[in-house]
């Protein structure tokens, strides 16, 4: 007997083991296959929300599956999921997956940007395990909310990406976590690798412009009513544009809503002459009426347009007033219009107050990115300009008109 007790014994903790064992992995199966459930969800709902399409507070799952499939497209680049979200043709923007480790486990998130592919509209991070109080802040809503308008393609930068820390007003730049030195640089790992990813599809190269010779060097003072800023003393940043943009307005037809140039003709703005001198401009306006002026350059059809670059007459430093880009699908434009730039702060353009600064016009003339943006139609509106003494000229000279893109894919 008390050799058969011991067998007794082993083999009831045996059995026993065996039972927990299968119970315990039985429960952690059903946990990990809700808990992959719950993630599908959480990265569903994250893309519909970042991107407009769907508030997610109390949004049942199959609801929010069902819009998901409805308005978005997926695609695999280097392993990143990207996401395309369009409605009735319209692109709305993309977001993309951006995973990475921290240093208690993963850290899983999306991030979306506008149609311009440049601008963020927003981060969310949906699973993580750092650090509560410290790393655990990398999805708290006052770290993420500093991504908001920023640009994850900006100018002067060798390639896309964002910086996490250091200083310096930067269009990519935001603060570090606070205390979180390890989250922060992991963060930012793992960002830039998703970025790079979501860029993959297109080969980027700087964009390519002839600016004309300058006419004057340097400005002193400026009027008291404007919210222009000394113009800079070097050529600004070169910005990134898929390889093979080109200028789509070289020679296509000029209209305006003044048909009578006082000098000059409107095909002069696309004639690829863009010298700060006489003879060089059209000069359009009506000195009564005071009201905005414009030209556009029809593309012939829809495009993906990359900048817009613009001068004025720039042989004698003046600020342009009321400087107004706008981009339309049709001929008409009347279809899809959108407003890139407006320095109409007052709303003298009867076209909404603008907040972008007015500025000092150079052989630089005015860049404006825009992002791939699909249009056919580039219109610019100008109303008169201001000479740095203070006097007013009613008129608007136009020198030449870019458009930098390329044809729709």
């Amino acid at each position: 007997m008390s050799l058969r007790r011991p067998t007794r014994t082993v083999l009831f903790t045996v059995v026993l083991c065996g039972a927990s064992a299968l119970i315990v992995t039985t429960a952690h199966s059903l946990w990990h296959e809700k808990y992959l459930v719950q993630l599908a969800y959480e990265k569903n709902a994250t893309v519909l929300e970042l991107l407009g399409l769907a508030e997610i507070d109390n949004l049942p799952a199959d609801d929010a599956q069902g819009l998901f499939d409805e308005f978005v497209r997926t695609e695999v680049r280097e392993g990143v999921t990207v996401y395309t979200a369009e409605i009735d043709g319209h692109l709305v923007g993309y977001a993309f997956d951006v995973i990475g480790r921290g240093r208690h486990g993963p850290i899983r998130g999306i991030m979306a940007v506008k149609a311009d592919r440049r601008t963020i509209l927003g981060l969310r991070i949906y699973d993580q395990h750092e650090t509560p109080g410290y790393g655990a802040n990398v999805a708290g809503e006052r770290w993420l909310g500093r991504f908001v308008g920023k640009v994850i393609l900006a100018p002067g930068f060798a390639e896309p990406g964002m910086i996490i820390g250091g200083s310096g007003d930067l269009p990519n730049r935001v603060d570090a976590i606070t205390g979180a030195t390890y989250t922060s640089r992991a963060a930012a790992e793992m960002l830039n690798a998703a970025i790079r990813a979501f860029y993959s599809d297109v080969t980027l190269v700087p964009l390519q412009v002839a600016y004309p010779e300058p006419a004057f060097l340097g400005v002193t003072g400026l009027p008291q009513n404007t919210t222009a800023l000394p113009p800079p003393k070097t050529l600004r940043p070169s910005m990134l544009v898929p390889e093979g943009t080109v200028n789509l307005a070289a020679g296509r037809a000029v209209t305006s809503n003044d048909e009578f140039p006082v000098v000059g003709e409107v095909r002069m703005i696309t004639d690829g002459d863009k010298a700060g001198a006489a003879g060089r401009y059209v000069e359009l306006g009506d000195p009564i009426e005071r009201k905005a002026v414009w030209v556009q350059v029809d593309l012939g059809g829809v495009c993906e347009i990359e900048a817009i670059l613009l001068w004025h007459f720039h042989g004698e430093p003046r600020i342009f007033r009321d400087v107004i880009v706008q981009l339309a699908d049709d001929a008409a434009f009347t279809k899809n219009v959108r407003t890139l730039y407006n320095n109409d702060g007052d709303n003298s353009a009867g076209l909404g107050a603008g907040a972008d600064r007015e500025y000092v016009e150079t052989f630089q003339g005015l860049r404006v990115a825009a992002g791939s943006a699909r249009a056919r139609v580039v219109r610019v509106y100008t109303n008169g300009s201001v000479y740095l003494s203070g006097t007013e000229d009613p008129m608007s000279q136009f020198t030449e008109l870019e458009v930098h893109g390329g044809p729709v894919n």
